[in-house]
């Protein structure tokens, strides 16, 4: 995998601060997304762009064929395989893929679209592509036919393919076991997913601006962003949210993981206008520090991830 013009470190990828965000205009239609060696030859091919000031701008889709490239680079393996190697075999997760294997489709919920549909996303990208403020947003985030392919193919194409950064199918029991390695000290039930000093690396802020596709700070870390919770922040908790309102992150600080899938779109194109999920984490995280307060130091510290004999972490879905 060759990225076209300029050094781009892997911390800068990892970090959303490459300045290949952009996905219209590179892509020319939904269509081509099914076909993965194609559309990573076009990413990697095309030179970085980025605001004057720098700073992160969200990879939204590019991001999930980069990694991929990385990934294949690295350990010869596609994504889809190498998830299915490194972690759903390992953690014994019933429903972790990137594209649904064909005899699991009947397992797989139908999505429904925001409702009503009053701003179809080609139409949203017509009106934000002529401001500044919205244009990266539009670049890395919208391609034509997406909805069509998403919500009207009646072959489902789109659940076989490898899509990295838009076709994962998860319960969320399972995405929440995956975070749950993430929320103590990189494993979970006695297997290590990440070492300790890998894990705090990955956990670590690279930049705290304002990400130039979102419109607002992600604290970005190396491939999480800051878990958004209604009221009280949780600083040291990072995960990832995903198209239409799913997500998932881990808190080290408490030992909590959360997972969230819903199979009905809050947003049109993003999970910023979709509240569920801070909200169910607002709750957990409450209920989990309340305990925290009342209960004796050593069941807080095995619920704070730290050796104990009772489970490590808290999952939650």
């Amino acid at each position: 995998m060759f990225i076209g013009a300029g050094h781009i470190t892997l911390r800068q990828l990892l970090s959303h601060q490459a300045g290949l965000h952009r996905i219209r205009g590179v892509v020319p239609t939904a269509e081509e997304l099914l076909d993965h060696v194609n559309v990573t030859d076009l990413i990697a091919a095309q030179v970085p762009h980025r605001p004057d000031r720098g700073g992160t701008g969200y990879h939204g889709f590019t991001f999930g064929w980069l990694v991929a490239g990385l990934v294949k680079q690295v350990t010869g393996m596609g994504l889809r395989e190498a998830v299915e190697v490194e972690l759903s075999k390992p953690l014994g997760l019933d429903g972790f893929w990137i594209g649904a294997p064909e005899a699991e489709w009947h397992r797989v919920a139908q999505l429904f679209p925001p409702t009503p549909k009053v701003l179809r996303a080609e139409r949203f990208a017509a009106r934000a592509e002529r401001y500044s403020t919205t244009r990266y947003l539009a670049e890395a985030l919208i391609v034509d036919g997406w909805e069509r392919l998403v919500f009207d193919d009646p072959a489902r194409r789109i659940l076989g393919a490898e899509m990295p950064a838009a076709n994962g199918v998860f319960t969320a029991r399972a995405l929440a076991k995956m975070y749950a390695a993430l929320a103590t000290d990189g494993s979970v039930d006695g297997v290590q997913v990440l070492s300790p000093e890998t894990l705090r690396e990955a956990g670590r802020v690279q930049n705290r601006s304002r990400d130039y596709v979102l419109g607002l700070p992600m604290r970005w870390r190396l491939g999480y962003h800051q878990a958004f919770t209604a009221g009280r922040p949780a600083w040291k908790a990072f995960g990832h949210f995903g198209y239409g309102g799913s997500g998932a992150w881990a808190d080290p600080e408490t030992g909590l993981s959360l997972a969230f899938v819903t199979s009905r779109l809050g947003s049109v194109t993003t999970p910023v206008g979709d509240t569920r999920l801070p909200r169910i984490g607002a709750a957990a995280l409450g209920v989990v520090r309340q305990l925290d307060g009342v209960l004796p130091a050593r069941h807080r510290r095995s619920w704070a991830g730290r050796p104990h004999s009772r489970p490590t972490s808290r999952r939650g879905r």
